[in-house]
């Protein structure tokens, strides 16, 4: 998963991934406040 992200963060778009990225924190973030 971790090669995946940075074979992603190299050929695409920093602000793609920073999208992407956020979108998982995001649901990651909404787990976390359910808790």
């Amino acid at each position: 998963m971790h090669v995946h992200f940075f074979m992603v963060f190299r050929f695409f778009n920093p602000f793609f991934v920073a999208s992407v990225f956020n979108l998982m924190f995001g649901d990651l973030l909404d787990y976390l406040e359910l808790f």
